[in-house]
């Protein structure tokens, strides 16, 4: 028997593999055989294995087979305690969900911890403890952390997620340039010239892939690239964009969005009639903002299918490529 001490100051006592072996007088290595199917072992005998195990109520330590079968064990959702309050925030359940489904398809095991990403050592011991063959990173986790990973080796995905700028990273996220394209084509189609960019992962990512693609979309069009058009979000450049009274915008922020609904009431302004708007992300608290309003929607539950999919390559030793994922445009009455 194993001693453990609990909180309180109970003992609990854990029987062991060499425990049921000596009750059922064989071999450990038979109990093995008998506890994970694999090899011959005589019906006779592996029915004593069982009564023992029964008798000294063992529980099989799965963490450590699943470790000596690489490729072939649990993944593991890991999702940072800052945003343990909000994980059931919409995009997050999407991710969850598909990867749930996709993990089931698979005949995988899928398990979800809390950890605390100010520890990045911690996170090797976590996947030892828990016997993970893979991690799937459900939020923003920092370079040490990635670091770690890549350090013991632990595959991984980050699920709609990346580090600007660090080398050998694995993800699968919404591909925001696509974004950027789609929303500005389908106000350029509707009509809309003097188009302004409200954005936000760039300055979160400390990356200029929105107002790249942004003056891309510009230069495609013949249409002028006045610095005046772009105003990075949680910055003081906001308010004076809107002051500008450009026709359309193309927003990064859901928040935002409805400060521009606010906005345009204070103003007597109209939408689409005087301000046109394109939001990013698609939830469905859009339709009962009125008009209803446009929105570039993440498809959150093929991100975490493709996550899956991915991480199950990577713990099969096989090569896997970083994959973008564009949105769906939901089309309403703010343009």
């Amino acid at each position: 028997m194993e001693n453990r001490n609990v909180p309180g100051g109970y003992l609990v006592l854990r029987s062991s593999i060499v425990d049921v072996a000596a009750l059922a007088g064989v071999s450990k290595s038979t109990v093995s055989r008998v506890l994970s199917g694999q090899g011959p072992v005589g019906a006779e005998t592996v029915q004593r294995v069982r009564e023992a195990c029964k008798t000294l109520k063992y529980r099989p330590n799965t963490s450590a087979r699943d470790l000596r079968i690489p490729g072939d064990g649990r993944m593991g959702i890991l999702v940072p305690r800052r945003i343990s309050n909000s994980f059931m925030y919409q995009l997050n359940a999407e991710k969850l969900e598909g990867a749930v489904s996709r993990a089931g398809e698979l005949d995988r095991d899928l398990m979800v911890f809390v950890y605390d990403p100010e520890a990045p050592k911690d996170l090797h011991n976590l996947v030892l403890e828990k016997g993970l063959s893979g991690v799937l990173l459900l939020d923003n986790i920092g370079v040490d952390a990635l670091a770690h990973l890549n350090q013991f080796g632990i595959p991984y995905v980050q699920v709609n997620w990346y580090i600007n700028g660090y080398a050998n990273q694995l993800y699968v996220k919404t591909d925001l340039a696509e974004a950027v394209r789609m929303g500005f084509d389908h106000l350029y189609r509707r009509g809309y010239r003097d188009i302004g960019l409200i954005h936000w992962e760039d300055h979160l990512r400390q990356d200029e892939v929105a107002s790249r693609a942004f003056q891309d979309c510009l230069a495609a069009k013949g249409l002028p690239q006045d610095p005046g058009r772009l105003a990075p979000l949680l910055t003081d450049a906001v308010a004076p964009l809107l002051k500008q009274r450009r026709r359309a915008y193309l927003c990064f922020s859901y928040f935002i969005s409805q400060h521009i609904y606010t906005f345009c009431r204070e103003e007597g302004l109209r939408i689409p009639e005087d301000l046109a708007l394109v939001s990013y992300e698609f939830f469905e608290f859009y339709d009962f903002l009125q008009p209803r309003l446009t929105g570039l929607r993440q498809q959150g539950h093929l991100i975490g299918r493709e996550a899956v999919d991915m991480l199950a390559e990577c713990m099969a030793g096989r090569k896997v490529q970083n994959r973008l994922i564009p949105p769906e445009l939901v089309v309403r009455a703010s343009c």
